[in-house]
């Protein structure tokens, strides 16, 4: 791996530090050498202190996948990482799903499903009294849009109440 200030040596047996990385996709970086010149060298062609050859950069782990293998480890990643975050931000993630559907289009299946959860919000704020949530929710509904701050709040109020969204 090619980092800078690494101590390295070039196959003239030079010894210099790496100064920067001019271009990060082929390894090319400009190394300072101890006598105080400066060279450009390709970082296949240098070593480190151990001796062992630098790369551009370490292999992908989907390397060599086909698609359809790559979109289900990419789909898998980021189930993995929703699954980390607290509840509270899972709720919140989960409220803002109604962004990535087409203004004016109350059909699709993505609407139906954010309409469920602000309508499980919506009716236990009105069980509880709470005029609040009640206009957010019907805000987020009519513009098809939940801010950050609407999401946090709703979210907030649903995690306190233990509504399953």
């Amino acid at each position: 791996m090619i980092t800078i200030n690494k101590v390295v040596t070039n196959k003239k047996g030079q010894k210099g530090t790496i100064t920067r990385i001019i271009t990060k996709s082929t390894g090319y970086v400009e190394v300072t050498f101890e006598n105080g010149t400066i060279g450009k060298e390709m970082a296949f062609n240098l070593t480190d202190e151990n001796g062992v050859a630098l790369k551009k950069a370490p292999k992908s782990e989907i390397a060599g996948m086909s698609r359809g293998e790559k979109k289900r480890y990419k789909d898998a990643k980021a189930i993995q990482a929703f699954n980390a975050l607290s509840p509270l931000q899972q709720a919140i993630n989960k409220l803002q799903w109604i962004n990535n559907c087409v203004y004016g289009d109350r059909s699709s299946m993505s609407y139906k499903l954010s309409e469920e959860m602000f309508a499980a919000i919506e009716l236990k704020a009105k069980e509880i009294g709470n005029d609040f949530i009640i206009s957010v929710c019907h805000s987020v509904d009519k513009y098809m849009s939940c801010s950050d701050k609407q999401a946090y709040c709703l979210a907030k109020f649903a995690v306190d109440n233990e509504i399953e969204l």
